[in-house]
């Protein structure tokens, strides 16, 4: 089963134009094979099978790469089972990256794997992002499915530096058009709409990227 994850993920990721390294590749191994264990007490994802798994958790949160460069500081809002964070994190190892999960067995979850994978700058705040007092302090703010988009950009612009980007990773983009027109009023403008398909089949997705003003 590691074993056709790990073939399906490279094989994807180098059909998407995202190149993954032999040393990040077993790690990815690794944290899939933890978030089954883990998975088999904790109720952590419905989406387990090798490919699966491979496109729509892992190549899904590194596809922010193909369309954003990321250095600096992020904040990952919702983090659940780790997805993007960790993920780009694994890529990126000079990111300093802050996962917030409200759900303790998922902080638990979370703070394991990064003890197993040995990751370096990264940190999980586990509780409510409302209570998170660390404001204007990341370059990035990014959720995967936290929630609608207009509550996800009202909770992360708090923590965005002026000029900063808030990346929210959708489903389809349609119904989402419309929200962005309304971020104006929470000091943010929208830079870029992206879509895709996901190898495989696994279904269409969109990375909406929004700025924090300069005030």
């Amino acid at each position: 089963m590691k074993a056709q994850f790990n073939e399906i993920l490279l094989k994807s990721s180098e059909k998407s134009q995202v190149l993954i390294s032999e040393k990040a590749a077993a790690k990815f191994e690794l944290y899939y094979q933890e978030l089954l264990d883990w998975n088999a007490k904790v109720n952590l994802t419905t989406i387990t099978a090798p490919a699966d798994a491979a496109v729509k958790h892992f190549l899904d949160s590194l596809l922010v790469l193909k369309y954003m460069p990321l250095a600096g500081s992020l904040i990952d809002i919702g983090s659940g089972a780790g997805f993007p964070g960790i993920p780009l994190k694994i890529m990126l190892p000079e990111l300093s990256v802050v996962l917030v999960e409200a759900v303790r067995k998922k902080a638990s979850f979370l703070k394991q794997i990064i003890r197993i994978l040995k990751l370096d700058g990264i940190e999980v705040y586990n509780g409510r992002i409302e209570f998170f007092d660390r404001p204007a302090a990341f370059d990035y703010a990014v959720s995967r499915a936290f929630s609608e988009l207009g509550l996800f950009c009202r909770l992360a612009e708090p923590y965005i530096k002026p000029g900063g980007l808030l990346l929210a990773m959708k489903g389809s983009d349609a119904k989402e058009q419309a929200v962005v027109q309304e971020m104006t009023a929470c000091g943010l403008a929208c830079r870029a709409i992206h879509s895709y398909k996901l190898p495989l089949e696994k279904g269409r997705r969109s990375l909406i990227i929004l700025q924090k003003c300069f005030t």
